[in-house]
């Protein structure tokens, strides 16, 4: 058996402490991950935007209060609103407090921080939206892409790989008229002048249709905005105008008035004085112009908020932030997409040039390469019109959406950031449902150039074959969504199996979690069962380890064997407090040691109750322990001392049967001496009235001290039979006893006769009664 590593005991008690019960945490460690959870969310709605805020401010070197700082370092980006007014010139008006109004001035820093951090973060988004949506994102590296392409070009297209391919081409071809597949051969003629027709226009200009300002990505550009526009009721001729008003529509949208409403608690837009006079007070930069302007204006409740700032205030900028930060993650998710396609338009039209040098003229893979580049090619105007066409439906949509209920911006805002999220989940379902149809365009195409007219696939006939070289898309292709996540599962399985991984990490399943434990745990293992200790192995069918489990196999049926003893002589069975303390008595009858296999044995046994398995170990210990502090020679008698004593004290079913399997115990095994004549008369008679005299001449007469009417033999017989008639009485009165404790004329007899039968002990010994002794109270 392996040993016990004592440090892996305190790590396994620190873990169970960490856990709790049951494996579940305990309470210490889910307070600690609740404030780990609220640190984070206070880094999100507080020290991240205070972060970005006061970066803003320390870039922009402004002199002012934080209140209406403004921010050049951003002035780059050009964002404005529909007044012309630019994003990073706006200002949180308000009053900055005083040395006499600390608190005001605290909540005054803080609306100032939360300001700059949702000015940044708008601004960013909104930027990142219009950028994207103008392409000129591809303008510093398309002249690179271009001279890269015709390198690769003059590298690839050379004489000497042309002829390599097309003598390939050509056997494959030999090779289908040989074995009689002349349609596959004449659809692989076609393909390979095909090729050789449209390979020399493709790679005189390689990346031409993709980074040209008329080539197919901006095409799809302009017709997916084009096509939002019409959407939404727009008449814009020109997409790179309508870029610019979308642009407009969200800094209204979400910078200009939920700002105002933030600020001044409701969209001062409304009154065109009030409109005009916060532009200009905001243009000049001045927070007091904005306030008087206000005041000029007539609208005294904006006048009224602006000088004092409260909580709701800062309550209010949270919002707002957790909404701009909702605006931003749906601006950059839907510009990376836009950028991931136009960028892999671009790689597929780098790998096109192999196709056109070689690839092409090659029957299988090679062709399938090919195909798949060029549809992925022209596909990607597709995907980058469809992707527009979402965004730009978005943004107008948000913009329609904010002009149908005026002055509610806040409440336009939130609900804004519920349709954002809503157009994350579904824009990942529309990018699924795009890659399928690429998908099967291209194994269509591919299965026409190696199927031929009429002919079998290369993959297998029917409209479910693969075309060679399209690896698992299949999958995709079948209309069933997730097999392909079920063939890329498979594909792990298979790899986490395979042998030459586990040669590879040095461990079997290797990407298993905890894979590295267990093997080392298995190694620890394995080193124990093969370890020999005097020539003799610890594991195996013939080792000392199972050599134990025998033992304990052994001592369960000793358990069981006893426990069926008790039940036919109508002491209970398995389960019962009698059955339980009989099987204790069997275990450890039978060669167990006492707490390390009694336990055990029981439940091997089949004893379920886990506290009657307890209370019986419990009760036995206490004998074991207190039975020889009785001074009785009868060692049998003692035990049934100690076990009155504890049922006098627990009153529990366990102690009841411990005390009945003591008196049993006491009992059992007596000779069953028959006396006669004058030996019986004096036998019964020391029992119908003990007594020290008595008891002290038999024992004479039994030593030839004195003489009697009985022999000195007769007399060593009375000495046996009274000690059989006090087991007898107590073992008889025990029953009664247990049966009814509270019986007070039961516990009579009983006590009476374990009384007597100390009484006999101490006096056969010359010994008398010590008041410290653990002896049972008198009846």
């Amino acid at each position: 058996m392996p040993s016990r590593n004592p440090v892996s005991d305190h790590r396994s008690r620190v873990r169970r402490t960490r856990r709790g019960s049951g494996g579940e945490l305990a309470p210490s460690s889910r307070r600690r991950r609740w404030i780990r959870r609220l640190a984070v969310l206070a880094t999100a709605l507080f020290v991240l935007p205070a972060v970005l805020g006061a970066t803003a401010l320390a870039a922009s070197g402004d002199s002012e209060s934080v209140a209406n700082a403004g921010f050049p370092a951003l002035n780059w980006m050009n964002i404005r609103d529909s007044r012309g007014v630019e994003l990073t010139h706006y200002r949180f008006a308000t009053s900055p407090g005083s040395l006499f109004e600390p608190l005001e001035t605290a909540v005054a820093v803080v609306l100032g921080l939360e300001f700059a951090g949702y000015i940044v973060i708008v601004t960013g988004a909104i930027w990142v939206i219009g950028y994207t949506m103008s392409f000129h994102w591809l303008d510093p590296f398309g002249r690179a892409l271009s001279g890269i392409a015709r390198s690769l070009d003059a590298q690839i297209g050379i004489p000497m790989v042309l002829i390599v391919a097309t003598s390939i081409g050509a056997f494959i071809v030999a090779w289908f008229v040989l074995r009689g597949f002349h349609a596959r051969a004449a659809t692989q003629v076609v393909t390979m002048v095909g090729v050789a027709v449209i390979g020399p226009v493709f790679m005189a200009e390689p990346l031409e249709d993709v980074l040209s300002s008329h080539g197919l990505m901006s095409q799809g550009r302009d017709l997916g905005i084009s096509v939002a526009a019409g959407l939404t009721g727009h008449t814009y001729a020109d997409p790179a105008g309508l870029v610019a008003t979308m642009q407009e529509n969200l800094a209204d949208n979400f910078a200009r008035q939920p700002l105002q409403v933030w600020n001044f608690g409701h969209v001062i837009d409304d009154r065109a004085a009030c409109a005009a006079s916060w532009t200009a007070g905001v243009q000049r930069g001045s927070e007091s112009a904005v306030v008087s302007g206000l005041r000029a204006c007539g609208d005294l409740a904006a006048y009224h908020a602006a000088l004092n700032p409260s909580m709701g205030q800062v309550g209010s900028g949270l919002v707002m932030l957790l909404c701009a930060g909702i605006l931003l993650a749906f601006g950059a998710y839907l510009s990376v997409k836009i950028i991931w396609s136009a960028l892999d338009s671009i790689f597929h039209g780098f790998a096109a040039i192999f196709g056109f040098a070689a690839g092409g003229f090659v029957y299988g893979p090679t062709q399938t390469f090919l195909v798949r580049n060029l549809v992925d090619s022209f596909y990607g105007a597709v995907v980058m019109a469809v992707y527009i066409i979402y965004l730009g439906l978005y943004v107008l949509f948000l913009d329609n959406l904010f002009d149908q209920a005026p002055g509610q911006g806040t409440v336009v805002l939130i609900l804004g950031a519920v349709v954002e999220i809503v157009g994350l989940l579904q824009f990942r379902r529309l990018v699924g449902a795009l890659h399928q149809g690429n998908e099967w365009i291209v194994n269509r195409f591919a299965l026409a150039l190696q199927q031929g007219p009429g002919g079998g696939g290369a993959g297998g006939g029917g409209g479910g074959s693969t075309a060679l070289g399209m690896g698992s898309s299949g999958l995709d292709n079948a209309g069933v969504p997730g097999l392909g996540l079920i063939a890329g599962a498979a594909a792990l399985g298979t790899l986490n199996n395979n042998p030459a991984s586990a040669w590879l990490f040095n461990r079997v399943s290797p990407l298993e979690p905890h894979s590295m434990k267990r093997q080392s745990a298995m190694l620890d293992q394995w080193g124990v069962w093969n370890a020999r200790w005097n020539g003799e192995k610890a594991g195996g069918p013939d080792g000392l380890a199972t050599h134990a489990y025998l033992d304990r196999l052994h001592l369960s049926h000793a358990a069981r064997d006893a426990t069926a003893v008790a039940r036919n002589d109508g002491r209970g069975g398995v389960n019962t407090a009698r059955g339980a303390a009989a099987a204790v008595d069997g275990v450890l009858v039978g060669g167990g040691a006492f707490l390390g296999q009694v336990a055990a044995s029981l439940r091997g046994a089949g004893f379920t109750d886990e506290d009657m398995i307890q209370r019986a170990v419990e009760a036995r210990g206490y004998l074991y322990k207190h039975a020889g502090d009785v001074p009785l020679t009868d060692k049998n008698l003692a035990e049934v001392v100690a076990a009155s004593n504890y049922a006098a004290s627990m009153n529990t079913p366990a102690a009841h049967a411990e005390l009945e399997r003591a008196a049993l115990t006491y009992a059992f095994g007596r000779e069953g001496v028959e006396l006669q004549g004058s030996a019986r008369r004096v036998g019964e008679e020391y029992m119908a009235a003990p007594s020290r005299e008595g008891l002290n001449r038999i024992q004479k007469v039994a030593s030839g001290e004195e003489t009697a009417m009985y022999s000195a033999g007769d007399a060593a017989q009375i000495l046996r039979w009274i000690g059989d008639e006090h087991a007898g009485r107590v073992s008889e009165t025990v029953t009664d006893y247990i049966t009814d404790p509270s019986n007070a004329e039961n516990r009579r007899r009983f006590f009476a006769a374990q009384n007597a039968a100390i009484d006999t002990d101490y006096w056969a010994t010359e010994a008398t009664r010590s008041p410290a002794s653990a002896l049972a109270p008198g009846g």
